[in-house]
């Protein structure tokens, strides 16, 4: 009686080890990046670069004047804006489902439109933003609601709000599809679709199409 005992305790010590491996397997394999994970965030890499980049002003029409107070505005800005190389951009940290969106009519060539179905289809999904906090010459931050001032118009947190749609690739991850947002206010902002390539393990912006601007 007393074996039978120390056997059943020991099978359930067994046991207990194996769950426990089993757990940590689990969680392991649920941390390691897929294929998926890591083009996620090459592709918006790209886009986090390309859209803190601020639009330039046009020049004027005629030549300023070194003695004209315009001119002196215009150097001094340029002066300030030099100086703060660092941005602050407020990121959602989601990548959000365009199925209720409306896409323009418009034939984007037979890949990028399959493309389109397929990001129509997409859920939401969290979007983790250590690796852009790491690697962005830009001060990366997640977007919530507390970074607003209901009383003001703009953004006084943060430069740039960016947010990000889930991103729709072919079968050998060389073309992706994405919808994205930037806003340097509650009151100004632009949305756009892009399509992008691989090139021998980049990604570049092939073209892109403005869906809003507000």
């Amino acid at each position: 009686m007393i074996v039978k005992i120390e056997n059943y305790k020991k099978s359930n010590i067994t046991t207990f080890i194996l769950v426990i491996v089993m757990l940590s397997c689990s969680d392991h394999m649920y941390y390691t990046k897929n294929e998926v994970d890591v083009e996620t965030e090459k592709v918006i890499s790209i886009l986090i670069d390309t859209l803190s980049i601020d639009i330039p002003i046009p020049p004027p029409l005629n030549e300023l004047n070194k003695n004209d107070s315009l001119y002196k505005l215009t150097v001094l800005n340029k002066i300030k804006k030099d100086e703060k190389d660092v941005k602050i951009i407020a990121i959602e940290p989601k990548l959000y489902s365009t199925e209720i969106y409306d896409f323009p009519s418009k034939d984007f060539g037979n890949d990028y439109n399959h493309l389109i179905l397929k990001l129509k289809s997409l859920k939401n999904t969290p979007l983790v933003l250590d690796y852009f906090i790491e690697n962005s010459k830009d001060s990366i931050i997640p977007f919530h609601d507390t970074l607003l001032d209901n009383t003001v118009s703009d953004y006084i947190k943060f430069d740039k709000l960016l947010s990000f749609s889930r991103i729709a690739f072919n079968e050998d991850y060389s073309r992706a599809t994405i919808i994205a947002s930037s806003s340097t206010s509650s009151r100004a902002g632009i949305t756009s679709i892009y399509f992008l390539e691989k090139k021998k393990d980049d990604w570049y912006i092939k073209k892109s199409h403005g869906l809003w601007i507000y």
